[in-house]
């Protein structure tokens, strides 16, 4: 997110790991892309993916996505889906 009206390039640090976040102008702007993410809500809704992108405009895509909703963990030790009470959208590509 740039608020700023400027153009920003910062690295964050966050668990050992630096990120890079830039915008080239002061654009008023929402984005996000992440690689090889996995976004757990309340041990209730999870979203994982290797590729996230989200650009602001209300458009969401990504490669390799699974979004498990029930209750959790999504997958069981053994790497299956946590069949009771869930439900599993698994496609390969996705676009919003």
């Amino acid at each position: 997110m740039n608020k700023s009206l400027l153009p920003v390039l910062e690295a964050v640090s966050v668990g050992g790991q630096t990120f890079e976040i830039g915008f080239a102008d002061g654009s008023d702007v929402f984005e996000f892309f992440g690689a090889n993410l996995t976004l757990t809500i309340g041990n209730f809704v999870t979203i994982e993916g290797s590729a996230i992108a989200f650009d602001g405009g209300g458009n969401f895509s990504g490669t390799g996505i699974r979004i498990f909703l029930g209750r959790g963990p999504a997958l069981l030790p053994n790497g299956d889906i946590n069949p009771p009470q869930s439900a599993c959208c698994c496609p390969t590509r996705m676009s919003v």
